[in-house]
């Protein structure tokens, strides 16, 4: 297929040419855009040599496919010029995810949705990145005992905030080590060195951060169940790589602790670890599914609401993996 990844250079962008490679694509051409400022540098992707290109009104001709990673402005100005030109594009950003128009989609879920884009072309969104590992989480409770809440609090990497905010950790946290006058100068709220930070995007009238209010609305979208009673801490912490997530959920129909661990071990793009084994950051980064551990009951709720904790590579699965997975779901309903 004629590909072409809008946001090349960023930390997706790359995670896109990594798992093009390592998911052996049908790639016949691949086209890779980003800003002006890297207009020109070079990218190798299968022993090929690649030119950094700017947009243009003609950068889709022949492209069937257009993975976009460059911001909600850029897939606002650009994805619907693709689109107009029957390209499928899966766009990464929050542009268009609560659009009722346009699907949002992770393929072990709702690949249902985008049967009719083969041919006609249009925008398919990708889902935020700590949306994404809790819905995989999720869904096999849903379809198992239904849903009665949900309460979570994430624990979000600075990889996700880009590139120039994991600069910042590593300058942040060598000079602290290096000189302890140093501590005294990150009284900021926003220092991220050794430090926890309640809040992730702009607050709202509510009081809840534009990012939980992005994991509220999608879930309830994903899954279908627009009534939900959900609700969302998001906090960033000084990790480099994966998201963990705290999170509580009520069921419809009471289960039996074996009963939860196989619906959860029967659902797709997940994996449970049991007994004393955790499923941290660390442990996730560079793996494709969503990890689940220290799943238990809560006391006297009599097996109604259980507690587990749900981490994921937020880079992979979090964005550029659910992104290939979409187009790989597209090939398959062809």
């Amino acid at each position: 297929m004629n590909i072409a990844i809008v946001g090349a250079t960023g930390m997706v962008g790359q995670n896109f040419l990594k798992l093009l490679k390592e998911k052996h694509f049908p790639v016949n051409t691949l086209q890779l855009f980003a800003s002006k400022k890297n207009e020109g540098k070079k990218l190798m992707f299968r022993s090929q040599e690649l030119t950094i290109q700017s947009l243009n009104q003609n950068s889709f001709n022949n492209i069937e496919i257009a993975f976009f990673s460059a911001g909600e402005e850029i897939s606002r100005q650009w994805a619907p010029i693709a689109a107009q030109n029957k390209t499928v594009v899966i766009d990464n950003s929050s542009a268009f995810r609560m659009n009722n128009d346009i699907p949002l989609v992770v393929p072990e879920i709702n690949a249902s949705l985008i049967q009719k884009y083969k041919e006609k072309g249009g925008i398919i969104a990708n889902p935020n990145c700590s949306t994404i590992q809790l819905v995989v989480a999720l869904n096999p409770l849903h379809t198992g005992f239904g849903l009665e809440s949900v309460h979570v609090s994430t624990y979000q990497s600075l990889s996700g905030a880009g590139q120039k905010a994991l600069n910042l950790l590593k300058e942040e946290s060598q000079s602290i080590l290096n000189d302890k006058k140093a501590l005294a100068l990150a009284s900021s709220e926003h220092f991220s060195a050794f430090n926890c930070i309640p809040q992730i995007g702009d607050l709202n009238e509510d009081g809840f951060s534009t990012e939980e209010t992005k994991l509220m609305q999608e879930t309830k979208k994903i899954l279908n169940l627009p009534h939900l009673k959900i609700t969302a801490t998001a906090v960033r912490v000084p990790t480099f790589n994966g998201h963990g997530e705290a999170v509580l959920v009520t069921l419809k129909k009471p289960a039996e602790k074996k009963e939860v661990i196989n619906a959860l071990m029967e659902g797709q793009g997940l994996k449970v670890l049991q007994e004393k084994h955790l499923s941290h950051q660390r442990f996730v980064d560079g793996r494709n599914d969503v990890y689940l551990s220290r799943i238990r009951a809560v006391p006297g709720e009599e097996g109604k609401s259980w507690m587990m904790w749900v981490a994921a590579d937020n880079l992979r699965k979090g964005a550029a993996l659910n992104g290939l997975q979409i187009a790989e779901s597209l090939i398959k309903q062809d």
